[in-house]
């Protein structure tokens, strides 16, 4: 464990050099293991059951080695069940948590346990840590139960800031500068960068947001809740 903190506290300056969010989360991963695995990034819509709005490599980001099916079996059981045990902690409480701690602070019915009977423990993911961080939240996973020190869950904690951050900010920074009328060569100047390196963040935005033009991307960014 004392390796794994030391490898965390490193970790920021490689997520800070990531492009897309697939290397920021392959990043992070390789870092947690073999003690972690990452299982992804979700970005909650302003209306948790908004199914629609919940899309891959939009507000959603999971780690490359993740099962296809997995987040099609998650948006399933959310339909069919409602918000899972673990989201409607992390959105209560704000902190960070392990996945077995939910489930014993958690007064959970049948209905309730969905997330863990009929998903996690089908995909071999017995015990994870939940980092909720404003509207984002980042799983890791294990198929152990976690034990997890103070130090410990800060440094996971930090780490899933830093790499969450790494998602979302600069491109989202251009972007809402882009949509109040704010044209490259006026965005380079107020962020100190190229108008070059301007261009390339709305094209990873628009990439990101599988937006056909830039204004596509700024309504799409903006029905999202990633401009507020």
């Amino acid at each position: 464990m004392a390796t794994l903190v030391q490898s965390l506290q490193q970790v920021g300056d490689e997520i800070a050099l990531c492009r897309y969010p697939g290397a920021v989360i392959e990043t992070l991963h390789a870092a947690v293991r073999p003690t972690l695995n990452v299982l992804g990034a979700w970005r909650v819509p302003r209306r948790y059951e908004d199914w629609s709005a919940w899309r891959l490599n939009y507000n959603v980001f999971c780690h490359r080695d993740l099962p296809a099916t997995f987040f099609d079996a998650w948006l399933v059981g959310a339909k069919e069940n409602g918000q899972s045990a673990i989201a409607a902690m992390a959105t209560r409480e704000g902190r960070s948590f392990t996945w077995s701690e939910c489930m014993r602070e958690v007064n959970l019915s049948a209905k309730g346990r969905w997330v863990f009977d009929d998903l996690l423990f089908k995909y071999g993911m017995r015990d994870g840590f939940c980092c909720p961080i404003g509207p984002w939240i980042l799983h890791y996973w294990s198929n152990k139960v976690l034990d997890l020190s103070p130090a410990m869950r800060r440094s996971l904690s930090w780490a899933a800031l830093t790499a969450v951050d790494r998602l979302t900010d600069r491109e989202r920074e251009v972007l809402r500068m882009y949509a109040i009328g704010s044209r490259a060569r006026t965005i380079a100047y107020a962020l100190k960068i190229s108008e070059d390196t301007v261009r390339e963040h709305l094209r990873h935005a628009m990439i990101k947001l599988d937006a056909r033009h830039l204004g596509h991307a700024v309504n799409l960014a903006y029905h999202g809740g990633l401009l507020d």
